[in-house]
């Protein structure tokens, strides 16, 4: 199964690349393709695969793009939004052991996102 970007995948980005110096907003695009997650930034966007329930679950090859770098596999997680005055906070919540008998969830990824 190949899960490269698709050519209106490849568009979007190329489009939110040109406006995004312009515009008077950040943007921040989420994906769930490969039941995974992987974060990265580009041209000013901010990009997520979060897609971490559900299908079968895909491992990740992290490039040195990919802001999040653990290898941890399968991601069954959940992102977190949350705003504070003029900055998007978000945390990525992993669960450490699928087949426990009781959850336990785990911060594992963050960042934050200033206003224009």
């Amino acid at each position: 199964m190949n899960h490269n970007p698709r050519p209106n995948e490849i568009a979007l980005r190329d489009y939110l690349s040109s406006i995004a110096p312009k515009a008077h907003a950040r943007f921040i695009v989420t994906a769930g393709h490969i039941h995974n997650y992987e974060r990265a930034e580009v041209d000013g966007v901010t990009y997520l695969v979060s897609g971490g329930g559900g299908a079968h679950p895909y491992p990740v090859v992290r490039t040195p793009q990919d802001k999040y770098q653990a290898t941890d596999f399968p991601n069954f997680h959940y992102i977190l939004f949350q705003l504070d005055g003029r900055e998007m906070k978000a945390t990525m919540f992993r669960l450490a052991f699928p087949i426990a008998a009781t959850p336990e969830w785990q911060a594992r990824d963050s960042f934050a996102v200033d206003a224009k």
